[in-house]
């Protein structure tokens, strides 16, 4: 980001290195909600999504006074989460 957009980017970096792997896991749930609906569950998906929007906004909500690091940090761990709800 710097060499593209300059300095003042510097900080920005490694939230945006952190959230590279908050997309790769999103990237491999791809797919997910459409198998959930196309098996006839859309209750079942919406009570997933439910859930996650609580982990997800309490993720933030906790880490947001520790900086932009820790709620990068915390997004991935969703993520992370969520992989294993879905996969494990």
């Amino acid at each position: 980001m710097v060499l593209l957009l300059g300095e003042q980017w510097r900080a920005a970096v490694l939230p945006g290195q952190i959230l590279c792997v908050a997309g790769m896991v999103a990237a491999v749930l791809t797919g997910f909600a459409q198998v959930l609906l196309a098996a006839g569950r859309p209750k079942a998906l919406f009570r997933f999504n439910i859930c996650v929007l609580a982990v997800y906004a309490g993720a933030v909500w906790v880490t947001a006074s520790h900086g932009i690091v820790a709620v990068a940090i915390a997004v991935v761990g969703v993520y992370l989460g969520m992989l294993v709800a879905v996969y494990g």
